[in-house]
C-alpha cells in the first residue's frame, strides 16, 4: 500500500483499475474494487498494515465498469462491508441494467446497500460529486480536509493526464464538462481509476488540462 496524502492510501498489485482506502472513524472505507480476483489481495494488503477485514466497513463504487466492480463480490464477502453506489449505477452492480456503452449485463452481482448521490457525506469527509461522462452516474469523492480528488475515471494519468478511453465513454462532451468542474476544487492530491496520483502542482495542471480538453 502507498499513502498518497495523510489517510488516504492505494493498493498495488491489482492489474487494472485502482483501489484506494480511507481512514474514517468507525473504521475503513474502500473506493472501488478493481478487477475479479482482486478482493483478496486487497485484504492481504490491508492485514500487512496490522488491519483486519471486518475493519472495513463501505465500498464506495465510482462507476460501474468491470475493472472498477470485478472484485467487489469477493470484497464485500471477506469483509461483510456495506456497497454504496449513486442510483444510476445500482442496477448495473446488482445485475439489473447493462454497462454502458458496451452493452452488456454484468454477470456477477451484489446488493447496493446504500445509494448516495451530489454533495452527500460519508464518514470520515467524504463527499459524493458528481463526475457524468464516462458513465451518466459516475461519481467522484472530494476530501476537503485533505484536499483530496478520487475521481474514478473522469479523466486518466497513465502518462500524464488524458481524456476517459472514448470506447468506453459514454458521452466525452460531458466528461470535458465534467473535468473543467472537477478542476474548480483545486485539489492538492487527485487518485484515478487508471494511472499515478497527481501530489505535486496537482491543482495547476488539472487547469492546465481542464483549458486544454475544453470545447
Amino acid at each position: 500500500m502507498l499513502h498518497i496524502a495523510p489517510g488516504i492510501a492505494t493498493f498495488s498489485g491489482l492489474g487494472i483499475g485502482r483501489v484506494y482506502a480511507l481512514d474514517a472513524p468507525d473504521g475503513l472505507t474502500i473506493i472501488d474494487a478493481s478487477m475479479p480476483g482482486s478482493g483478496a489481495k486487497i485484504v492481504r494488503q490491508l492485514e500487512a498494515v496490522g488491519r483486519k477485514p471486518t475493519d472495513v466497513k463501505r465500498i464506495l463504487i465510482t462507476h460501474a465498469h468491470w475493472d472498477h466492480i470485478g472484485g467487489l463480490k469477493e470484497l464485500q464477502s471477506l469483509t461483510g462491508a456495506l456497497v454504496v453506489a449513486s442510483a444510476g449505477e445500482r442496477d448495473v452492480i446488482e445485475g439489473k441494467a447493462m454497462i454502458m456503452p458496451q452493452k452488456m449485463m454484468w454477470k456477477d452481482p451484489v446488493m447496493v446497500g446504500q445509494v448516495i448521490g451530489e454533495e452527500d457525506t460519508l464518514p470520515g469527509g467524504a463527499v459524493a460529486v458528481s463526475a457524468p461522462g464516462h458513465t451518466l452516474a459516475q461519481l467522484a469523492f472530494w476530501l476537503p480536509d485533505q484536499r483530496a480528488l478520487l475521481c474514478g475515471d473522469a479523466m486518466m494519468n497513465p502518462l500524464g493526464l488524458q481524456l476517459p478511453i472514448a470506447p468506453f465513454t459514454v458521452d466525452m462532451a460531458l466528461a470535458r464538462r465534467s473535468i473543467a468542474r472537477l478542476a474548480e476544487l483545486e485539489p492538492a492530491v487527485i487518485g484515478f481509476g487508471h494511472g499515478a496520483p497527481l501530489v505535486e502542482n496537482t491543482s495547476a495542471k488539472l487547469r492546465a488540462f481542464a483549458a486544454k480538453v475544453a470545447r
